[in-house]
């Protein structure tokens, strides 16, 4: 079973079970270029930038009940938010 560490936690700790959707190993590179009217070309300045690198998984997780649901959901939204930081991303499948 994999998961994912994030924010000291590994989402193990709260009983998922982790499947990856979208894992990008290297976001999209984007070429800083522009086009001056009068012109011909673009004038390129040499620079690439990366885009945001999106990672999809799906998190599934089985309750007993609501009110133990709703217990858990408070619990993983103090994990994922707990201090508006960036905080490093981990998989369990992948070695350091």
């Amino acid at each position: 079973m994999n998961g994912l560490n994030f924010n000291g936690k590994n989402s193990k700790d709260f009983g998922f079970v982790m499947k990856s959707e979208n894992r990008q190993l290297i976001p999209e590179i984007h070429r800083q270029t522009v086009q001056v009217t009068g012109l011909h070309g673009l004038v390129d300045f040499e620079k690439d930038t990366y885009a945001p690198r999106e990672i999809t998984v799906l998190l599934q997780y089985i309750y007993k009940n609501t009110s133990m649901l709703m217990q858990h959901l408070e619990q993983v939204g103090a994990w994922l938010h707990s201090d508006g930081k960036y905080h490093d991303l981990y998989f369990d499948d992948q070695p350091d």
